[in-house]
């Protein structure tokens, strides 16, 4: 991925929010040209960042990176449903 602070974005927030992501084991859609590259959410399991660009004050104007992917396993959604016929009147 490669992020440039003249189409508007800042390089070193983006890599810090993808580090985060890899940290905290989130799984999410990677959407490639409009599309589900997969039907399952991805983990990214690592990073490299390399600093591209840095002005005479040592703004980061452009950085890159790479990132190592797996699907994530799908985690059934667990669903409580009160008991029925019950004692509903606790004394």
């Amino acid at each position: 991925m490669n992020f440039n602070k003249l189409l508007g974005v800042d390089p070193l927030k983006e890599i810090e929010e993808v580090a985060k992501m890899c940290r905290e084991g989130q799984a999410e859609q990677l959407i490639i040209n409009g599309k589900p590259f997969s039907e399952h959410k991805l983990l990214i399991t690592s990073i490299s960042a390399a600093m591209n660009t840095i002005d005479n004050r040592g703004n980061v104007l452009s950085a890159s990176i790479n990132v190592t992917l797996k699907e994530a396993p799908d985690i059934p959604k667990v669903v409580i449903t009160p008991k029925q016929g019950g004692d509903t009147n606790a004394n």
